[in-house]
């Protein structure tokens, strides 16, 4: 690459680490800082690495979408939050930075990046139609002067604008302090290489000439500049994009419907914001020289990009995106019927994270991640469990391996053997999952219908209701309107010789009332759709907090515990609505309209969008239960 004679700018600008102590004072406190170390090392890792804001108009075109699909999927930057920026036109939107917030805010729904701020944008230019400095406020100004304060002076925030430059602009305008901590990115101008004329007659530019041109004259500001001339040459295809992005996912699918909305006659995309985000994170497809500025703003030093190779942006973007398709949550169900449920993260993607739930206790991590030559992905989590509520317990084996589907499904192939015997035959096992949709919104309670209510308990026998596994004991039985269940056991442990109950009919979503009497030291559980259970306990079990009363068991810890005794009648409200739930117990809220990750261990079904029973537990310990009444929500506006 031919660099110019000037000094490049750097993005990983090195920054002295504070020094160690040079005699520590004892072997306890060199423990403590390894502790410490080896606990925050994701953390500081983190905070090694350049700060940035992305502030886009992503509703003006559709190469913002990509852009920062591909800033939210790298390792070189620490990214602080999604800004939107304006775009006022006499051809677009009447309110065009409030259609680009709901733009990003859906994107980063579909990334499930809900930890990522969104603050929003001004929705008119800097200044006055003929000129002028005066600041346009806004959460998304405020958020760029936030955090260029936090960091240390002889840091950099770098600011990367998409679109135009107001935010950035009036944020320096209010707090002339902190120009000179940021590195604007910026894609707009056009730029004569040959002659060195620069021409603001460019969308980006000219939908805020005043902010502009108040960086282009600010002379502590450090500006990088992807102008329009450069990026046209960097196009992508739209049937080769729809293509690659169904395999994508959520994600991809919001690419391809954002471009058939805004623009299905366009055959071919110039990728303009995407090239200076390529170019950031990949400075040797690029290559850009410090050259004068125009001439009314001073002729400072700027810096412009002069060669992109698109071909190898190209490539990297989608080698880059094409494992998105793994993010999301999958539901599998073993041999016997019982539920598989996997999260898979791909926030990093060189090194995704996730959970999995193995038919009986609770959601754990996923190890050892990594992506295997022909592009699935490998992990390991140690799990024993009993077929069918068998005798005989079995094992995993070495990886997992899950593989994505042309159609969407996930093939999850892994070993199994007889728990603990090494010498016993090991059996490959494949299971096919389907992708569950992402978490519907929270709802709004008060806008929903329930119908007539439903008893699911005649008073006198079982009718209506199923023991499951086959096979196993029957302790219950219905005595004077009270559903009873006797066994002899007493721990908790996962498996027993009894069988749980399940209605023969299926719901979707309800209000749940009911009434259950536990003995001190009983335990069991009502599942909802015989997918999430809320905990059956004592009040004052040893089980606590996630697993103890009002809780839905290893998902959501109630807010207080509102339990009785042993030995005492519980009420319990359950209400499940578009997969959140709100758990009353004893008339105390203690669960709130709070979304439901995923199914819970124990229960027979994984897909969260799938209609199913009331199941209650029975191989546990004696319980009793009664008033079981549901009322099946008929309307949600």
């Amino acid at each position: 690459m031919t660099h110019s004679s000037m000094p490049q700018p750097s993005l990983m600008t090195s920054f002295p680490l504070d020094q160690p102590r040079q005699r520590p004072c004892s072997i306890r406190w060199v423990w403590m800082l390894i502790l410490l170390v080896v606990a925050g090392q994701s953390q500081a890792a983190d905070t090694a690495k350049p700060k940035l804001i992305l502030d886009c108009d992503t509703a003006n075109e559709i190469d913002d979408l990509y852009a920062i699909v591909r800033m939210l999927h790298q390792d070189k930057f620490q990214v602080l939050g999604l800004t939107s920026a304006q775009w006022l036109h006499y051809l677009g939107e009447p309110d065009s930075v409030q259609a680009s917030q709901r733009m990003n805010e859906e994107l980063l729904r579909r990334m499930r990046r809900d930890d990522l701020p969104t603050p929003m944008g001004s929705e008119e230019p800097m200044g006055k139609p003929w000129g002028g400095t005066d600041p346009k406020d806004s959460a998304a100004c405020q958020f760029i002067i936030e955090q260029a304060r936090s960091i240390p002076d002889d840091q950099s925030l770098i600011v990367v604008c998409t679109g135009a430059t107001t935010n950035l602009a009036s944020a320096i305008r209010m707090a002339p302090e902190i120009a000179a901590k940021i590195k604007c990115y910026c894609m707009g101008f056009r730029y004569d290489e040959s002659t060195g004329a620069w021409n603001k007659s460019e969308f980006n530019v000219r939908r805020d000439l005043n902010a502009a041109d108040f960086l282009l004259s600010h002379p502590d500001v450090e500006m990088h500049v992807m102008t329009a001339t450069l990026s046209q040459a960097y196009k992508f295809d739209q049937k080769d994009s729809f293509q690659r992005q169904s395999q994508m996912g959520p994600v991809g699918e919001y690419l391809t419907e954002s471009w058939t909305r805004r623009f299905p006659d366009s055959q071919k995309w110039v990728m303009w914001d995407l090239a200076l985000v390529e170019a950031m994170l990949h400075p040797e497809m690029a290559n850009e020289k410090q050259v004068p500025g125009p001439p009314e703003n001073g002729g400072r030093p700027i810096w412009v990009y002069d060669r992109i190779d698109v071909d190898a942006m190209r490539n990297d973007f989608w080698n880059t995106v094409q494992r998105l398709g793994y993010d999301g949550t999958w539901s599998f169900h073993l041999p016997d019927g019982y539920p598989v449920w996997l999260d898979i993260r791909t926030q990093d993607l060189q090194n995704p994270t996730g959970s999995l739930l193995w038919s009986v206790g609770s959601a754990g991590p996923i190890q050892q991640t990594r992506w295997t030559d022909d592009g699935a992905l490998a992990f390991v989590r140690k799990r024993k469990w009993k077929p069918g509520g068998a005798d005989v317990a079995y094992e995993l084996v070495g990886d997992l391996i899950a593989k994505l589907n042309d159609d969407d499904s996930m093939t999850l192939t892994f070993a199994q053997r007889v728990a603990g015997d090494e010498s016993s035959t090991t059996e490959t096992v494949r299971l096919r999952g389907k992708r569950i949709p992402l978490m519907p919104p929270k709802p709004d309670l008060t806008k929903v219908d329930f119908g007539e209510p439903i008893d699911l308990l005649n008073g006198t026998d079982l009718s209506g209701w199923v023991l499951i596994p086959a096979g196993k004991q029957n302790g219950w039985r219905a005595v004077d309107g009270v559903l009873v269940n006797e066994t002899p056991k007493q721990d908790f442990s996962a498996y027993g010789v009894f069988g749980n109950l399940v209605t023969q009919q299926k719901f979707n979503d309800f209000r749940l009332e009911l009434e259950y009497n536990v003995p001190a030291g009983g335990n069991s559980g009502v599942y909802l759709r015989g997918t999430y259970e809320a905990q059956v306990v004592d009040r004052d079990s040893k089980m606590q907090g996630i697993s103890g009363p009002g809780a839905i068991f290893g998902r959501i810890a109630p807010s207080t515990n509102a339990g009785k005794p042993g030995g005492q009648w519980n009420q319990y409200v359950l209400t499940l609505v578009d997969r959140h739930i709100t758990v009353q117990l004893n008339g105390v809220t203690v669960i709130d309209n709070e979304p439901l990750a995923g199914c819970t261990g124990g229960g027979i079904e994984s897909d969260d969008t799938a209609p199913g029973p009331i199941l209650l537990q029975g191989d546990h310990t004696s319980v009793k239960y009664r008033k079981l009444r549901l009322y099946p929500v008929v309307q949600k506006d």
